[in-house]
This record gives structure tokens, C-alpha cells and sequence, in this order.
């Protein structure tokens, strides 16, 4: 793997690490993660991508990483030394399109599965659907290979842009399924913890929580933060004091899946970042600082352990913004945890792909993903 960073991050920036790495002998795919605050304009991008003759993808995002350091505006360019089959689902907000039957038609045309594949995901978080189409992944390629991935997008979340990097070029309401002949290790963690009692999502559309026990949402998740001393919320406050307490969906009797609450929808509910379905048994969650940097260390291990005798020097690193957000000043006491001076790279994502240990397909929120990949990184 060869790894460049910039932080100008302009066009021309983007242009001459991608010539470069599309000449090297040892570069037969490219990830792009670029910062939203790029502003790069769309058709220049898009001639660029489709001009490499080579397979990209990736996406746009509130913020990167490299080297434990967090950055608002550059790019990161990551050349593979395998070739990567892509998948390019396109505008999952039409109903009309059949999720399953295009990732069918698209990966009935890859070669065959080799011994270990890492697949790579990146979506638009602003989309609908995107329960469906974890879904689809898990039935179209099972756990016997690596996943990882992420929502790419802006802040405030609920601003529609072209986000999800592409061969035919930056695309809106979009996603990338890109799969490497590459081992890897995976591990999802996020530290948070549950603080209220047990409750029933009564009535619910899509990412939107409406009820909770048959009860408005809003009235119940505010009397829980008015008991941490949050005063009372309105759509200008929302998030800057939900994103300390997420909501999880109890999968097991130790397990949440935490989706993260970032606005008041117009119908008064609670809009997540994730799917919440009716009939879900939920709980009002929260975490230290110290918890979540230790959940990271954990993520860090667990890769670690399961690459334990194989060569590899470098990490993606893919971690919810508002995680990020709510560890405030101690956001670089986590990467640093993570890093622990190696080379790690990634972005702050709007929601994050994995399978978990390979117990199962999900997109979380408010979580950190770390991957480790087989592929050593040259110089």
C-alpha cells in the first residue's frame, strides 16, 4: 500500500496524487478521503475520475485523520496493490431501484472469490435505505470476508451533497462497494453505556423515533437529560447536548447498536443518524471520556490480536463525527490510543460499516472501527 496525505486539499492537490499514484508499478487501486471543506467543484472532479482508467472510490467527509492528527480540510489517497471489483449502487433514495438485484448484476460479474477479501463501503448517509442495504451486503458476500466502511457527508447532517467518490465520478444518495483480494482485521468498538431504563420505539419512519412506549419521544428523551442537567431542548441546542447521549438498540443481554440523535424533525421526533425500526427495545445510553478512549484501545488490540503473526504497518481508522465531538479536547488522547505511534489513517464518518469480530453486518453510529490491513505500507 502507498499512502499520501495533503492537507491543502485543493483540485490540483487531488490531481497530482492521483497521477502519481496511478504511475507507480504497485498501484493497481485507489481510496480517496477528502474533507468536505474542500469545495471541490463537481465537474473538473468528476472528468478526473473518470479519466483514471483505473478502479477509485471513496468519499467526502465532515473531517479526516493521518498520523493521530485531525484535519478539516486535505485528502488522503490510499494506491492498493490489488485491483478492486466495485459495485456502484446509484440513488438509493428511488424506491424503484432494486438494491438487491443491482448489486446481483454488478457482482455476478466479478471474478471469482479469492482465499480473503476485504470489502469496502462507503454511502451516502443522507440516504434512505441503508438498513436495506447492509442487508444486501451480508447476503450477497455472507461474513466470510472483512467489512468496513462508513457515511460520507457534511454537518449538519441532514444537508443533501454529492459525497461517495465513484469511477463515474461524485454522486448524491449513492453507494460504493469496492472488494480487495486482501486480508484484513476488523473490530468495532464504542464504550457507551446505558443510563436509562428499557423502552419500546411504539412508533417510528425510517431514522426517526416518534414514540417511545407510547409516549411523544421528544417529552421522554428530554426528561432523561434534564435529570444530567441539561436544560430544556430546542432545535438550536439539539445537538450540542444529544450528542452525549445516544440511543442504543439492545441486539443482546451486553451488545447495543448506538444510533446517534442529531436533530428535531419537522413532526417533532427524534432524527437519527442509522434506522431505528418500530418494535425495537431501546435505552438512552452515555459514556465518559476515559470509557471511549478505552473502547478505542480496545479496538486497536482486537486487530492486533487476530493479525498477530502477519506483516502490517498501517491502520484505517473510521470513527462516528459526533463521536468525535463529544470527546471534545481528549479527541487526540483517542487516536493517539489507537496509533500508539504507528501509521494510522481515516476519516470522521456520518455512521460506520463493520462486522464486528464476524458475528455480524452492521452500520453503527457513534463508534469507532479500526482495520488492519495485510498489505504492508511502502515507502
Amino acid at each position: 500500500m502507498k499512502l499520501i496525505f495533503d492537507e491543502r486539499g485543493n483540485l490540483e492537490a487531488l490531481q497530482h496524487a492521483l497521477s502519481s499514484l496511478r504511475e507507480s508499478s504497485s498501484v493497481a487501486s485507489l481510496m480517496v478521503l477528502g474533507c468536505t471543506g474542500n469545495d471541490w467543484p463537481k465537474e473538473p472532479l468528476d472528468r478526473m475520475l473518470r479519466n483514471l482508467r483505473m478502479p477509485v472510490f471513496g468519499g467526502l467527509f465532515p473531517s479526516i485523520h493521518f498520523r493521530a492528527r485531525r484535519h478539516e480540510r486535505g485528502l488522503i489517497v490510499a494506491g492498493f496493490s490489488r485491483k478492486a471489483d466495485l459495485a456502484v449502487i446509484d440513488d438509493l433514495g428511488d424506491p424503484g431501484i432494486d438494491i438487491h438485484h443491482s448489486l446481483h448484476e454488478q457482482t455476478s460479474r466479478w471474478p471469482g472469490p479469492t482465499e480473503a477479501s476485504t470489502l469496502i463501503v462507503f454511502v451516502d448517509a443522507v440516504a434512505p435505505r441503508l438498513g436495506t442495504l447492509v442487508q444486501e451486503l451480508f447476503f450477497a458476500f455472507g461474513l466470510d470476508n472483512s467489512f468496513v466502511g462508513g457515511g460520507a457527508g457534511a454537518l449538519p447532517f441532514d444537508q443533501a451533497m454529492p459525497c461517495v467518490i465513484t469511477p463515474d465520478g461524485l454522486l448524491t444518495g449513492a453507494a460504493v462497494c469496492a472488494r480487495l483480494p486482501l486480508a484484513s482485521s476488523v473490530a468495532a468498538r464504542h464504550g457507551w453505556e446505558a443510563a436509562g431504563e428499557p423502552m419500546v420505539v411504539t412508533a417510528g419512519r425510517d431514522k426517526v423515533i416518534d414514540a417511545l412506549d407510547h409516549e411523544a419521544a421528544l417529552p421522554v428523551y428530554e426528561r432523561h437529560l434534564r435529570q444530567r442537567h441539561r436544560p430544556p431542548l430546542s432545535p438550536d441546542n439539539f445537538p450540542e447536548h444529544a450528542r452525549h447521549h445516544p440511543i442504543g438498540i439492545r441486539k443482546t443481554a451486553e451488545e447495543f447498536i448506538v444510533r446517534d440523535p442529531v436533530r428535531i424533525d419537522r413532526q417533532g421526533g427524534l432524527a437519527c443518524i442509522g434506522e431505528v425500526p418500530v418494535g425495537s427495545t431501546v435505552q438512552i445510553l452515555h459514556g465518559s471520556h476515559d470509557a471511549l478512549i478505552d473502547a478505542a484501545r480496545q479496538a486497536r488490540a482486537a486487530v492486533d490480536e487476530y493479525m498477530l503473526n502477519r506483516s502490517s504497518s498501517c491502520y484505517l481508522v473510521l470513527e462516528s463525527v459526533s463521536r468525535a465531538l463529544s470527546l471534545e479536547d481528549r479527541l487526540a488522547d483517542e487516536l493517539q490510543a489507537v496509533s500508539q505511534n504507528d501509521l494510522t489513517f481515516g476519516a470522521f464518518t456520518l455512521g460506520e460499516i463493520a462486522n464486528m469480530g464476524r458475528k455480524f453486518l452492521e452500520f453503527y453510529t457513534k463508534t469507532i472501527v479500526v482495520a488492519r490491513f495485510e498489505e504492508a505500507l511502502e515507502p
